[in-house]
């Protein structure tokens, strides 16, 4: 049996940058409810795992992105240097249309193995984050 691969975008939920525009989004932080949980939505309407943000130590916050069993973390596999699958954005302000950034241009990138199940990245205590991460999931195959 063939197995077939669907790559997806997920954001942790939040607001939206620009409703109008995409479905990026944003988590507003606040230190006095950490820890906390949102999920971790792909595709716009798939739940496909949890991202945690923990209490800030010493000016860093730990996001911590846990896929359900049917997700992995992707990169492009015609690309030798694995890519960073997981990308965080922080911001003092809260951001909008016009100081959303693109994924690839945001300041926090890492990459998760594809074996990984779970990646905790650590990123500078702020106000909000943006967090993206590349996902994919078995989907049937189209001979």
């Amino acid at each position: 049996n063939d197995v077939c691969v669907g790559d997806e975008t997920a954001w942790a939920a939040g607001l939206e940058f620009d409703p109008d525009s995409g479905w990026a989004m944003y988590v507003p932080y606040d230190p006095d409810d950490a820890p906390f949980t949102v999920e971790l939505i792909a595709g716009q309407d798939m739940d496909a795992g949890d991202v945690t943000f923990s209490a800030p130590v010493d000016g860093w916050v730990d996001i911590t992105i846990e896929l359900d069993d049917d997700w992995v973390f992707y990169y492009d596999v015609d690309d030798i240097e694995a890519d960073n699958n997981i990308k965080v954005q922080d911001y003092a302000e809260e951001p909008d249309a016009t100081t959303s950034t693109a994924p690839g241009l945001f300041d926090w990138k890492e990459a998760a193995e594809l074996t990984d199940d779970s990646y905790t990245i650590a990123v500078p205590l702020n106000n909000f984050y943006a967090v993206h991460v590349d996902l994919a999931h078995e989907v049937e195959c189209n001979e």
